[in-house]
């Protein structure tokens, strides 16, 4: 079974009430077995257009996982944060599973 894999990139307009975001998407990405894969990223374009956003990879388990953190209630209270504070692409990815 594959890996679930969130990838986000993320412009942040009001850093201040992302901060508040932070700790409850934490919070509930841990809740529904995930972890972080890649947190801010430090990316280093290799090639296209520069990058201008903070880059986000969490990792679940499986797919499923990774739906069910996304629409779960827990997370979209943190969602609603990060979409009055940011500016969000975030994709669902089945990730490699050797």
């Amino acid at each position: 079974m594959a890996k679930g894999v969130i990838f986000a990139e993320v412009e942040i307009h009001d850093p201040n009430e992302y901060e508040k975001y932070r700790p409850l998407a934490a919070s509930a990405i841990e809740a529904a077995g995930g972890s972080y894969y890649v947190r801010r990223g430090d990316p280093e374009i290799l090639e296209g257009s520069p990058a201008k956003k903070l880059i986000v990879i969490v990792e679940f388990p499986t797919r499923e996982q990774a739906k069910e953190f996304y629409y779960s209630s827990r997370y979209q209270e943190a969602a609603a944060i990060r979409q009055r504070a940011s500016t969000t692409r975030m994709i669902l990815l089945s990730g490699y599973d050797g």
